[in-house]
């Protein structure tokens, strides 16, 4: 099998477009050429060609563009590609708890539409925020795929040049796109563990640290603190986020346990092992799930004060 993309400067479309199917067919032969000579000897050509035929051509370049979805995002190269290739890699990772339609939904949502809408001018590959008076510049994914491209002036620009900056940027997007696996993933598991759990009271105890945040927010409005082990042993109360709003809780930790730690902690809340409470109040440590249990009972007392 041959893969055919545009040669010169590349973007994060073509490079995502291409991790997508070197995932596919990892022994697929890559070529990077503006030539029709070259499309004609391919498999599958993309984000070059000027067409898109459903079969062979995936470009969205030409005249009326390639479609775009029901929510308004045109689709690029990588969307194109996902749109018929994304079943047969989600595939490979469905089981009893993810089926591949909610990955292939996740993947699209998640990782491939920003950058088809910056592919297409719907999306600044890089934006600028405030934050406490300041002004903060925000790289996108899109952006940072691009800066592997060799520095006009300062590094050489032959193709061979060209090619290898774009095996390494390769590299990366396939990277992100096995993580998005891995997070889809992470939140299928975390579904399962939490749903066995839950009995309908306001704190929730975890057997084991998972990502719960997204299945407590959307299914549990009863759910006020969440306790569970971390890595080193320790045991952590959260709160719980507010749906679409990160540093918002439904509730808050004691704002009096802000900041504090050690015996200071201990002192103010009674518990021998407490550890810490972060500055922010969203979450609290003990050494033990006996304190943490005493931490999470004198959390939901202070409610009904």
């Amino acid at each position: 099998m041959i893969i055919c993309t545009h040669s010169g400067c590349f973007q994060a479309d073509d490079v995502m477009a291409a991790a997508i199917l070197r995932s596919l067919y990892p022994g697929a032969q890559l070529i990077r050429s503006r030539k029709p000579e070259d499309w004609h000897r391919a498999t599958i050509v993309f984000d070059v060609g000027e067409k898109y035929d459903k079969t062979k051509y995936f470009d969205h370049h030409q005249k009326g563009g390639a479609g775009e979805r029901k929510n308004g995002v045109p689709y690029a190269a990588v969307g194109l590609i996902w749109r018929h290739y994304g079943r047969g890699f989600c595939e490979r990772y469905a089981d009893d708890l993810l089926g591949w339609r909610d990955l292939f939904h996740y993947i699209d949502y998640h990782l491939i539409q920003a950058l088809d809408a910056h592919d297409c001018g719907q999306l600044e590959g890089e934006f600028h925020v405030r934050s406490s008076g300041r002004s903060l510049s925000v790289a996108t994914l899109s952006s940072l795929i691009s800066k592997f491209n060799p520095v006009v002036g300062l590094e050489p620009q032959e193709e061979s040049d060209y090619f290898a900056a774009f095996e390494r940027a390769l590299s990366v997007a396939m990277a992100f796109l096995q993580r998005t696996v891995r997070d889809c993933q992470g939140k299928a598991y975390a579904k399962s563990v939490v749903r066995a759990v839950d009995q309908g009271e306001p704190l929730l105890e975890l057997p084991e640290g998972c990502d719960w945040t997204h299945v407590v927010c959307h299914e549990m409005p009863h759910v006020k603190f969440v306790i569970y082990p971390n890595p080193t042993g320790q045991y952590m109360i959260r709160t719980v986020p507010q749906v679409g709003q990160r540093f918002s809780a439904r509730v808050d930790l004691p704002a009096a346990w802000a900041g504090l730690s050690g015996a200071d902690f201990q002192a103010l809340t009674g518990v021998p092992d407490a550890i810490f409470c972060h500055n922010g109040g969203f979450v609290a440590g003990a050494q033990s799930l006996a304190g943490v249990r005493a931490l999470g009972g004198l959390a939901l007392a202070s409610l009904n004060r």
